[in-house]
C-alpha cells in the first residue's frame, strides 16, 4: 500500500490541477441514487466503490453546512455533523477489503479512505472546526478515483434554471456553492453568474459577492488557466450597473489582471515542463518577498492562482521524491499568501508533505522553515495553538532531524 499522505495528496492535486467529479449525483434525488449505488454489505467488508457511494449521499446530508466554514461552525449544524463523520467512520472501521480501485496517476483503498475521516471527526470533535471543515471538503476528492476527466470536456449537461427559479435566493446560493464544493464548476458557475447578474434581486450582501467572485477567479485561473473566458464572463457580470462600486472596482482589476495575461500568452507561451515552472515561481515569489498578501484587486492575485495551477500539474507528473517535494515547497508558499488573501488555501498540507515525502532532500529544511512562518501567521501571539498540531510540529522536526543526522 502506498503512502496515506501521497495518496490523498495526489487526489487534492487532480483535483485542482483540472479533474473532477464527472458523475456527480449532487442534484439527484436521494432514492434515485440509493436505487443505483453498489449495495453495502452487512458487518463491513464493502469495496471503495460501494463505501464512496455511501459517503455521498451521506455528504448529502451535508449540503447546507458545506457553503461556508461560518454554516459549518454553526451549533444548530453540528449533531448532523457529527452523526453523519460518526456513520461514515462506523461503515470504515475494520474493512475485510483492500481493493485498489486504480485512477490516473493513484490509488485509493477503503483504508486511505477510513484514515481521511478518522482525522477529520477527531478535529471535529476536539473544535478545530477550519481543519474539519477542510477535511469534509477534501473528503470528495476521493471520488476522483473513478470519476476522472478535463473539465472542458464531457460534463453532463445540467438544467441549472431549475436550480435558481422559484426559489429561495438564499437557497439559490447554497446550491451554488455545494456545487463549487463538490467540483462541479461549470454547473455552480452558471449560478454565480446568475446571482451577480441578477443583483440586487439576488439579495447578496456585498460581502457575498466578494465570496463568490473569489471562487469564480479561482476557477478561471487555477482549473481552466482561460484568460479569455474570465476577460468575456466579467464584461457581462459589468453590464449590472447596481453592482456596488468596490466590488465594480475589483471585478475591473480582476478583468485588467486577465486581460495582461491574454496578452503575456501572444507574446510568449505558458511555462512548460518543470524547468520552464520553476524558473516562472521563483521569480514570481521574489518578487512578492516580504508581500503580507495582496489584496482583491492586486495584479499579482491573478498570476499566484495561475502559478498555482502550472504547479498542481507538475506535481501531478512528478515521479522522483526531490521533483515532488520541490513543487510542495513552491506550492505551500504560494498557498501561504493565497491563504493571507482569503482564499481557503492548503499551503500546510503541501509543506508537511514535502517533509514526509522526501526527507533527505534539500527541500525538507526549507518546507519545516516555511511551515513555522504559516504557523506563526496563523496562530499569532496570544492566540492559543491546538496540541494537535504543536505534536505533528515535533513529529515533523524529528523526521527532519533524522535525514540531516541533527536528531534522534
Amino acid at each position: 500500500m502506498a503512502k496515506r499522505g501521497t495518496l490523498k495528496l495526489a487526489l487534492v492535486v487532480l483535483v485542482l490541477s483540472g479533474y473532477w467529479v464527472s458523475h456527480s449525483v449532487a442534484g439527484t434525488k436521494l432514492k434515485t441514487l440509493k436505487k443505483e449505488q453498489p449495495k453495502l454489505r452487512p458487518g463491513g467488508g464493502d469495496d471503495i466503490r460501494a463505501i464512496m457511494h455511501f459517503f455521498y449521499e451521506k455528504l448529502i446530508e451535508l449540503r447546507p453546512t458545506l457553503s461556508s466554514e461560518l454554516e459549518f461552525s454553526d451549533k444548530k449544524n453540528r449533531k448532523t455533523i457529527r452523526l453523519v463523520l460518526h456513520e461514515v467512520e462506523s461503515r470504515l472501521k475494520n474493512p475485510k477489503s483492500q481493493e485498489a480501485m486504480i485512477g490516473e496517476g493513484h490509488q485509493a483503498t477503503v483504508e486511505l479512505f477510513r484514515q481521511h475521516i478518522a482525522d477529520t471527526r477527531e478535529s471535529f470533535e476536539l473544535g478545530e472546526i477550519t481543519r474539519a471543515y477542510q477535511g469534509v471538503r477534501m473528503a470528495t476528492d476521493f471520488c476522483i478515483g473513478c470519476h476522472t476527466h478535463l473539465p472542458q470536456e464531457g460534463m453532463p449537461q445540467l438544467d441549472w434554471k431549475k436550480d435558481v427559479l422559484a426559489r429561495d435566493p438564499v437557497d439559490v446560493r447554497r446550491t451554488a456553492d455545494f456545487y463549487y464544493v463538490t467540483r462541479r464548476y461549470d454547473y455552480s458557475l452558471n449560478i454565480y453568474d446568475y446571482l451577480i447578474r441578477e443583483f440586487p434581486k439576488s439579495v447578496l450582501e456585498e460581502s457575498d459577492l466578494r465570496n463568490i467572485y473569489r471562487r469564480k477567479m479561482l476557477v478561471y485561473a487555477r482549473v481552466k488557466r482561460d484568460p479569455e473566458g474570465a476577460v468575456k464572463n466579467l464584461t457581462e457580470d459589468l453590464k449590472n450597473k447596481k453592482l456596488p462600486v468596490g466590488v465594480v472596482r475589483e471585478v475591473e482589476a480582476w478583468k485588467k489582471s486577465f486581460a495582461a495575461w491574454q496578452a503575456e500568452e501572444k507574446k510568449s507561451p505558458a511555462p512548460k515542463g518543470a524547468q520552464e515552472v520553476t524558473a516562472y515561481t521563483e521569480k514570481l515569489l521574489k518578487d512578492l518577498e516580504g508581500y503580507r498578501g495582496p489584496s482583491d484587486s492586486h495584479p499579482y492575485l491573478i498570476n499566484l492562482l495561475k502559478v498555482s495551477g502550472f504547479l498542481y500539474e507538475e506535481l501531478f507528473r512528478s515521479f522522483k521524491e526531490d521533483d515532488k517535494a520541490r513543487n510542495l515547497y513552491h506550492l505551500g508558499r504560494v498557498e501561504r499568501i493565497l491563504g493571507q488573501s482569503s482564499f481557503a488555501a492548503l499551503g500546510d498540507l503541501y509543506l508537511k508533505e514535502c517533509v514526509r515525502t522526501a526527507p533527505q532532500s534539500k527541500w525538507a529544511p526549507l518546507c519545516l522553515s516555511e511551515y513555522r512562518t504559516y504557523l506563526d501567521w496563523r496562530y499569532p501571539k496570544g492566540k492559543e495553538r491546538p496540541a494537535k498540531i504543536d505534536k505533528e510540529m515535533r513529529e515533523l522536526e524529528q523526521i527532519v532531524g533524522k535525514a540531516t543526522g541533527k536528531g534522534a
